[in-house]
């Protein structure tokens, strides 16, 4: 079960070269969890702007890295990003956001998430309890199915699926 942070500063590469094209920075999910693109940030250049490159350009993609099937395809980013779901930065950044438990009981704040090996869907969210209690007593992972948007951050409930965006703004 690989964390969303383990697949941020991997290499991207095209298949075939060697030298890396750039650097994962972010995750970008859709509402339902499911990765939808990495966020790249390319080696060279002289703007050097992240690019988001949809998830099925990837050949393969773990904790070694990514690796695309052409050049072209880092060249070949879309827009898109800004509508999903962000595990790190923006508005819809997912880390930070306080958890809820299916009795409205603060459970604490969402570090991270777990991702599933085979289809890097959100499986888990580790909640964190703060610097002192995580050092004191580590990070838990809980589930995350049924996991709602709420005001101020994420309910863990009993529904079947995921709605990682509020309602009224929710995207395909």
């Amino acid at each position: 079960m690989p964390l969303g942070r383990e697949l941020i500063g991997i290499p991207v590469r095209a298949a075939g070269l060697r030298e890396p094209l750039g650097e994962v920075v972010d995750l970008c999910f859709d509402r339902r969890g499911r990765l939808r693109a990495l966020a790249v940030l390319p080696r060279t250049g002289f703007f050097r702007k992240e690019r988001p490159i949809p998830i099925q350009r990837f050949l393969q993609v773990n904790g070694e890295g990514a690796v695309l099937a052409s050049r072209d395809d880092m060249a070949r980013a879309e827009d898109g990003c800004e509508r999903l779901v962000r595990l790190r930065t923006g508005e819809r950044a997912l880390r930070g956001l306080l958890l809820f438990g299916p009795d409205g009981r603060e459970l604490g704040w969402l570090g991270d998430v777990a991702l599933e090996p085979g289809t890097l869907e959100i499986w888990g969210f580790e909640v964190s309890g703060g610097a002192l209690m995580d050092l004191l007593d580590g990070r838990s992972i809980v589930g995350a199915q049924g996991a709602r948007a709420v005001e101020g951050g994420l309910a863990l409930t009993d529904l079947p699926h995921m709605n990682l965006e509020p309602e009224g703004e929710a995207n395909p």
